[in-house]
């Protein structure tokens, strides 16, 4: 829960939350019937068996448009250690191998630089920029199945 609480973690994202507001999205997490495939998950570090963050795939409609978003939140102390390019990479081959999306998109805000070069490392291109319910602006990085899976994971291809 102390991830969610950090502001510069939750800088981007809509700043930090309270433990009873993150309590709160947890009680729906678990009253929700299963969503099978989507949804956030603890990100665990293999050495050490710590929470360092949380990911996952969401479902959306941006701009009336039903979308999978991928998402990813990680605890300041574990930042510059490559974990935003290495979950991204597998949620994107998750995404388009295992689930056979043809589309995935990630919102970003458009001053949050760190995310605009994990998204670019990962294959993905700004689109557009849209405006959230709640009216904050955000960019809109779409990555297609076909590029992604013809490079054996965009970040690799980027990468040789």
């Amino acid at each position: 829960m102390t991830i969610w609480a950090d502001p510069e973690v939750t800088r981007y994202i809509g700043g930090p939350r309270t433990p009873h507001e993150v309590r709160s999205l947890l009680d729906e997490q678990v009253d929700e019937p299963s969503r099978g495939a989507f949804g956030q998950h603890p990100l665990i570090e293999r050495a050490t068996g710590s929470v360092v963050g949380d990911c996952g795939l969401l479902e959306k409609t941006i701009d009336g448009r039903d979308e999978v978003e991928i998402v990813y939140v990680i605890g300041k102390h574990y930042w510059g250690r490559g974990y935003a390019l290495e979950i991204g990479e597998a949620l994107l081959d998750f995404a388009f191998g295992t689930l056979g999306l043809n589309r995935v998109v990630s919102l970003i805000h458009p001053e949050n630089e760190l995310s605009q070069r994990v998204a670019d490392k990962l294959g993905m291109v700004r689109e557009s920029r849209v405006l959230q319910p709640d009216g904050a602006e955000r960019e809109l990085w779409v990555v297609e199945r076909e590029g992604w899976l013809l490079g054996g994971g965009q970040a690799d291809a980027r990468t040789r």
